[in-house]
């Protein structure tokens, strides 16, 4: 799968739809959210809700099982990844992710996935760029105010396809960041603190599953 077209494929098209856990969902018999990957859209409300609410199961059903997360360079040296292969795969990208639900300086996740540009063909579904941000909560170091770990200077482009277990559903084929314009991702955090503003991948590099 090659996740540069992605980049390749950009549309002019312009449709800014504000996407955030909660937004024209509802609520389910239980009283809880409801979210439906039963369109794009309703399946980028299912991944905000899921970094919202903690629910790796969730998070997990959203991801094909051939998902590839692709980081910027600067982030994959970060990571340690190999330069001719700077990305990670669903088993990674869940067991990461899990290990930031399970950080017990992590008191509260938010999470809005604004649709910047798109939707467009892609080979294999549709494509969205996602201006994203992400609020991370921390007790480290005594720091309690929400803290922005996906700064508005990079975008994840999104490939979303078929549910290939259920067709009536969508989910990401990829997730790959890049760069706005004339600017520069933010720092990194400190290792085991999270109290500087990074980006998207840096949080997936804090986070990184063991052996990584």
């Amino acid at each position: 799968m090659k996740t540069r077209s992605i980049l390749a494929a950009l549309a002019l098209l312009s449709l800014t739809i504000l996407v955030s856990c909660g937004d024209d969902n509802g609520a389910n018999a239980n009283g809880g959210p409801e979210y439906s990957r039963a369109t794009p859209e309703g399946l980028i409300r299912a991944l905000a809700f899921a970094l919202e609410e903690e629910e790796i199961d969730v998070y997990a059903e959203c991801l094909h099982d051939e998902y590839l997360f692709e980081f910027l360079p600067e982030d994959a040296d970060s990571a340690g990844l190999p330069p001719d292969g700077p990305w990670w795969g669903k088993t990674e990208d869940v067991e990461a992710t899990s290990n930031m639900f399970a950080a017990a300086f992590v008191t509260r996740i938010e999470c809005e996935l604004p649709v910047d540009f798109g939707p467009w063909a892609t080979d294999e579904g549709l494509g969205f760029r996602l201006d994203a941000i992400i609020k991370v909560t921390s007790e480290a170091g005594g720091y309690t105010e929400p803290r922005v770990y996906m700064v508005q200077d990079s975008y994840l482009y999104a490939e979303v396809v078929t549910d290939p277990y259920d067709g009536g559903k969508w989910v990401f084929k990829a997730l790959v960041e890049a760069k706005k314009e004339g600017l520069t991702a933010g720092p990194g955090p400190d290792p085991g603190r999270l109290t500087e503003p990074t980006t998207f991948g840096g949080i997936k590099v804090l986070f990184r599953p063991e052996g990584l």
